[in-house]
Formats: C-alpha cells, sequence, structure tokens
C-alpha cells in the first residue's frame, strides 16, 4: 500500500507540474533583480579605478545558490562521500552486521539545505581570485548524514557526516586563477577548488549531497581549440576527510582531444585520457567496516573515455580504466592491486517526434576481490566519482564488485521539461562466498523541470527490490524506496 500510495502521489504530481503554463525564462524574478542592483556588486563605485586598489574594489563580485530538498526513504546507503564502501550484503568482519543497512520498512523524512555564497574579484585582467563559502544542515535524526556502518571490530557509532557544517560556515573553495601563465593559452590555478572531469566517472564535485573540494595546484593547458591538458597534485579538503593518519591525495594528468567537430553544433567526438595516482592512509576501521581491500593504498589509474554521435540522433560513450599498485593493513604486508571497470552506453533521440523520446541502454563493470588471501586485490576504487544516478537514483551502490545493466526512457514535453523513467539490473562481479550474485533491481521515474532562469526543480521516485545475495544472508526480501522533491536556485 505504500509503494501504491508512493507512486500514485508521484504521478499526481508530475501531471499536475507537466499541466502547468510553459516557464519564461525571460523573466527576471524580483529576488534576482535586487540582488542584481544592490548586492551584486557591493563596491562599486567606491574606489578610484586610476588605482590598482580602485580596480579590484570595483571587480568584487557576489553570487549565491541555494539547494533545498525534501526527503523520504527507506534507503540508507551511501555514507562516505568519495572512495569504495561494502557492495553487496556480506563484506564485514563480524557475522551479525553482514548487511549494508540500507533496507526496511521504516520510512526516515528529513529536509536538506545547502548554501553556497561566492565572491570573486580581479588583481588585474588576467589574475582572479574566487571564495566560496557553504553551509549545509540536515533537518531530521534518522538521516543517511547522521549514519554510520557498524565498524570491524564490533558495535558502531552514529556520527554526523563530514558533509554538514551546522552551525558552521566553511569555505568550500578559495583560489587564485592566473590566465596565459608564462605563455598564451596556459592557465594555473592554486588553492581550494573542485575537479571536474569528463562525466565525473571518478573526477567530480559531489554537488548533489555536500560537494567535494580539494587543495590543489592545476595547471591547464589550451593553446589549440582542439585539445587542452590538465595536470594537478591536489589533497582531499579538510572537511571530507575520513578519520585516518592523513588526508587522501590524488595526483593526474587529463587529457581532452576533439577528435571530430560531429554532423550537428555541439555533437563533438570527444577521446580523454589520463592518469591518475591516489594515495589514502585510511585505515580497515575507517572503511566503515568493508574488508582491507583498500587500506592504506598507493593506486594507480589509466584510463580513457571515448564520447559522441554515431549518427545526429545516436548518441555513445565508452570509457574504461585498469589500476595498480598495492594495499597495505601493516607495513610488512600488502596485496597488488589488480583492478578494472568499464561502462559503455548508446542511446537514440527521435527528434522528429512530439516529445522527442530518447531511449538508452548502458552496461557497467566493476571488478571485485573474489580471493582476499592469494595476495592480490581485484577490487575497483572509484575514486572521487559522483555516486548520485550513475547506478540508480536510490544510490544504493559504489561502483566496486558491481556490474550494472541499464536502460532509460527521457521525454521533453516542453522546452523547460524532462520526464522520464529508468530501470537497472544488479550483479556482484565477484560472488561472495555462500550467496548468490544477484543483488537486486531498481526502477526510478524522474521529472526536471527549469522553472524559471535561476530555479530549477525535480522530483524523483525510486524503488529497489533486493535479489538473492541479500536474501541468502538476511533470510529477508524486502523492497525500499525513496522519494525526493529538489529545488535549486542561482543568485
Amino acid at each position: 500500500m505504500t509503494r501504491f500510495l508512493t507512486v500514485l502521489a508521484l504521478i499526481v504530481c508530475v501531471g499536475g507540474l507537466a499541466a502547468a503554463a510553459e516557464p519564461d525564462l525571460t523573466i527576471t524574478d524580483p529576488w534576482a533583480q535586487f540582488w542584481r542592483n544592490n548586492v551584486q556588486f557591493p563596491l562599486q563605485g567606491w574606489g578610484n579605478l586610476d588605482t590598482t586598489w580602485g580596480q579590484m574594489m570595483e571587480s568584487v563580485e557576489l553570487h549565491g545558490h541555494l539547494r533545498v530538498r525534501y526527503e523520504s526513504s527507506e534507503i540508507m546507503s551511501i555514507q562516505r562521500i568519495f572512495g569504495p564502501s561494502p557492495t553487496g550484503p556480506d563484506q564485514t568482519l563480524v557475522p551479525d552486521m553482514r548487511r549494508l543497512g540500507m533496507v526496511g520498512d521504516s520510512w526516515d523524512d528529513w529536509v536538506a539545505y545547502k548554501a553556497l555564497l561566492n565572491v570573486t574579484f580581479n588583481l588585474a585582467h588576467d589574475i582572479s581570485f574566487y571564495t566560496s563559502f557553504v553551509n549545509m544542515n540536515v533537518l531530521g535524526d534518522n538521516t543517511r548524514f547522521h549514519r554510520t556502518m557498524p565498524t570491524n571490530v564490533g558495535g558502531s557509532t552514529r556520527i554526523d557526516s563530514p558533509q554538514i557544517h551546522n552551525p558552521e560556515v566553511a569555505v568550500y573553495q578559495s583560489h587564485m586563477q592566473w590566465e596565459d601563465f608564462l605563455l598564451p593559452g596556459i592557465t594555473a590555478k592554486a588553492g581550494r577548488q573542485e575537479l571536474v572531469f569528463g562525466d565525473e566517472w571518478l573526477l567530480s564535485n559531489n554537488s548533489f549531497y555536500g560537494g567535494l573540494s580539494y587543495d590543489a595546484v592545476k595547471l591547464s593547458i589550451n593553446t589549440d581549440d582542439m585539445y587542452s591538458i590538465d595536470l594537478f597534485a591536489a589533497w582531499v579538503s579538510e572537511m571530507y576527510s575520513p578519520p585516518g593518519p592523513s588526508r587522501p591525495k590524488i595526483f593526474g594528468v587529463y587529457l581532452t582531444y576533439i577528435v571530430d567537430q560531429g554532423l550537428e553544433e555541439n555533437q563533438e567526438t570527444l577521446l580523454d585520457l589520463y592518469l591518475l595516482y591516489n594515495v589514502d592512509n585510511m585505515t580497515a576501521a575507517a572503511d566503515l567496516g568493508s574488508r582491507t581491500d583498500f587500506a592504506k593504498e598507493r593506486r594507480y589509474t589509466l584510463g580513457s573515455r571515448l564520447a559522441g554521435n554515431l549518427l545526429p540522433d545516436v548518441d555513445y560513450s565508452l570509457q574504461a580504466a585498469c589500476q595498480a599498485g598495492h594495499t597495505a593493513t601493516n607495513t610488512t604486508s600488502h596485496a597488488d592491486v589488480e583492478a578494472y571497470a568499464g561502462e559503455a552506453e548508446i542511446g537514440k533521440t527521435w527528434k522528429e517526434m512530439d516529445w522527442s523520446p530518447r531511449i538508452g541502454v548502458r552496461a557497467a563493470y566493476a571488478s571485485g576481490d573474489g580471493n582476499t588471501s592469494d595476495g592480490d586485490s581485484g577490487a575497483f576504487n572509484p575514486l572521487y566519482q559522483d555516486m548520485h544516478g550513475k547506478h540508480g537514483l536510490a544510490d544504493v551502490f559504489h561502483f566496486t564488485n558491481l556490474i550494472d545493466y541499464a536502460a532509460t526512457l527521457t521525454m521533453t514535453p516542453g522546452k523547460n521539461w524532462t520526464i522520464g523513467v529508468e530501470g537497472h539490473t544488479f550483479r556482484l562481479a565477484e560472488r561472495i562466498q555462500g550467496s548468490s550474485k544477484q543483488l537486486g533491481r531498481e526502477l526510478d521515474v524522474f521529472a526536471r523541470l527549469q522553472a524559471t532562469e535561476r530555479l530549477s526543480a525535480e522530483l524523483v521516485w525510486t524503488s529497489f527490490d533486493q535479489g538473492q545475495a541479500f536474501t541468502d544472508v538476511t533470510g529477508t526480501d524486502p523492497h525500499s524506496q525513496r522519494i525526493y522533491l529538489n529545488f535549486e536556485y542561482s543568485f
């Protein structure tokens, strides 16, 4: 009955929104107009434009972003905001903790908000400074943001996620950018910043939740319109570091090359090539109860991505990565890393039809470790992947020891509307002893609206049904649901 009422409520909401008048994106709302006229340039007219200081004061600019999300869910899965987390019901060392703790028959409700205030100013025409302050809080006691997985020594703790800053305001980004650094086409950026590459398969800003930033130095080379090269050295911001002796570090080089300009505008064929080196000194206990696959690791990742259009209405994406290095639980023993992952997607859009329907199919594979005593670690580490929506909007699984088959149907009833449905089938890449490989199935229904130029809304209902792998361990066969209504406003 709960599932039926949830689906009915979603259909009524989506139908009501779809019947509404087409939004006019040319209209400026009163708050945005007030901000632009009175706040956006707070020091305008204060300085002497004949001096560098005066010009800098004149350039000070303020922007903001607010996100509010109401959520009701039975699913409590995502704990770490980056890196691996257990995939499958039996990856802890304590027999009575053989579950992800992500399903149940009781609903938890909460409201999460995230507020950003961004400040920019220019020291010179090619040197700029950017600072972003963030505050995030969750109103509701029993939420995923207040939970932690059981420890691998028994017992459990309940702590706030590092994403929550209440009541503090934290520095999310603060960096200097120097364009045409040394030579034209070279940009240097130093300080706390986001690292977003490709489709955020391994490097992201995790924007749906609390965000993810890094204390980094990055050099971008873009002397030709056909390619760009980024070199960076980064430490995960102290806001997001898990318990452990030091903050995770990531070093890398990332190349993006336009192979072909495409058959139509904005249909370029892109080739990404990258090499990453990740250093994470977290211990087994800090890994939220999982096995020691990723403890104290030194991991190299070599990967590529090819994305474009086979035809004007047929798009595709191919990406793959292999990993090497070692993990160690102490200084005298280690496991050699031999892991890999891949993903392929193809979709077709019927542009000539009403609502321009698109059908897409996708398959993803991330290796697991089938033998923990052979001296090798085969579990793929998704590093800093954007967790939301990569493998279903329920956000049940991290991309390790996972096979995901997915199909998607999306339509655009209006130029600012997108509605769709998505289905997933999940399996373990490596069987856990004594259980099946069947992890479960997921169904997602969603609607997205660009209500005004600055305001967007998203309504999502998702249902996850446990597979035989959970039934073998827990003796139950429940389903779990999640519904949320998300608003975002920029000013």
